[in-house]
């Protein structure tokens, strides 16, 4: 008796996980032509760079934009900022060495004010992998954009 009320419990738990079917494909999200989300690879309508590739294609040394949240920075030198950007989707990081802090400006072209940098505010870069930075895995970049809308 204990061992058929085992048994029934773990057949509820498997089918309310989904673990009892036999999907083929892992349990991934179908892509759009199945009605679900596009998870692959966004490509920047106005450059055609890679948005946020994964680590294989982000170290390849293709130029790609790395878009998402800071979760760290150092601003000094003010020269030679770095940044790590958590890409959008929460997969990848991105280490930055960008441009001047007075050189970066929001998506309109305005100047950051100093106060602006903070932990949480989005950014978006053109970057290029560095196989020669130290430390190793760091992207360097010309043109690094506050983002001031929260797409």
């Amino acid at each position: 008796m204990k061992r058929l009320l085992t048994l029934v419990v773990l057949t509820i738990l498997l089918m309310g996980c989904g673990g009892g079917g036999n999907d083929v494909g892992g349990g991934a999200t179908p892509g759009p032509e199945a009605g679900g989300e596009d998870t692959g690879p966004q490509t920047d309508p106005e450059t055609g760079y890679l948005i946020n590739p994964e680590l294989s294609l982000a170290q390849s040394g293709e130029p790609f934009i790395a878009r998402g949240r800071v979760t760290s920075m150092n601003l000094t030198p003010r020269t030679a900022p770095e940044y790590l950007i958590l890409g959008d989707g929460g997969n990848i990081r991105y280490r930055i060495l960008g441009q001047s802090v007075d050189e970066t400006s929001f998506e309109d072209g305005t100047s950051v004010p100093l106060q602006a940098f903070q932990i949480g505010i989005r950014m978006q870069a053109t970057v290029t992998f560095d196989r020669n930075a130290q430390p190793v895995g760091r992207y360097v970049s010309t043109d690094v954009t506050v983002l001031q809308s929260e797409e």
